[in-house]
């Protein structure tokens, strides 16, 4: 038998998991492997048998959708170990799980891919970012000023940094579906001569970008762009633009970066 009444999650946890959950069309839909890729070194393999997915669709077409966890109680097959695989695999936030699935055949070790994840305490700080581009550019110019100067230990390089993201125009995109293009664009570019698939990153970055279901716990994109990244984040071989996302679930703001070690 199935329970999380004694399972402490994250509000965010909770929402992926549901997402997961209802989203999910055919028994194979349930293999949890492609949704968080395990580091390096494990050897866990996720999944949740045809037998018992298909219990999981046929308990959330009684309801029409799940809408909280208590609602998978008692659906035979679905055992504490199947709990702890959708938690393990959904478990980990939006910003690392899609830095894996990059890994995992998307691009290959001579690139460094990365990010920055600032917790802002509310969903209010998120909606002021979003809505106010200027506040946006001094909030990202405040976090380069710290990641250069960790990366660099250059103070003069450092405030160079944080005045281009300052001067940086903004360019929002609220919608996942519209989101996912340029930034799919931005990663091609950095790649030059095809290192990687163009459609692979795209569908990487739909898969991170829509996360979660509803718009208000939506991934915004906001692009920094024209901010010189060389020499600022990253080493050359690098491109221009800088990738915010808002994470509204997660209550975060994340910076992306990537380099090509050619």
């Amino acid at each position: 038998m199935s329970s999380f009444a004694h399972i402490t999650l994250q509000p965010w946890v909770e929402k992926r998991i549901l997402t997961f959950l209802n989203r999910a069309r055919t028994p194979d839909d349930f293999s949890l492997e492609h949704l968080a890729p395990s580091h390096p070194g494990a050897e866990r393999e996720y999944g949740i048998g045809t037998v018992v997915a298909r219990r999981i669709l046929d308990r959330r077409t009684s309801l029409f959708r799940f809408s909280h966890l208590a609602q998978l109680e008692d659906i035979p097959g679905l055992g504490h170990d199947k709990i702890r695989d959708l938690i393990e695999a959904l478990g980990v936030p939006a910003s690392e799980a899609f830095r894996r699935s990059m890994y995992n055949g998307v691009i290959g070790e001579n690139f460094i891919f990365g990010y920055d994840d600032t917790p802002v305490g509310s969903r209010q700080v998120l909606d002021e970012l979003s809505a106010n581009p200027y506040r946006l550019q001094q909030f990202v110019a405040e976090r380069v000023i710290a990641l250069c100067f960790e990366r660099f230990n250059h103070q003069q390089t450092a405030q160079l940094a944080g005045r281009l993201a300052r001067l940086a125009p903004v360019e929002s995109h609220t919608e996942a579906y519209l989101a996912r293009y340029p930034f799919a664009a931005w990663l091609f570019r950095i790649s030059g001569d095809n290192w990687f698939s163009f459609d692979r990153a795209l569908a990487e970055v739909d898969r991170y970008l829509q996360a979660y279901d509803n718009y208000e716990d939506r991934l915004e994109l906001h692009l920094l762009r024209g901010f010189e990244n060389h020499w600022t984040l990253v080493q050359p071989i690098t491109t221009y633009d800088l990738p915010v996302v808002l994470n509204y679930p997660e209550q975060k703001v994340t910076l992306w970066w990537m380099q090509l070690n050619d």
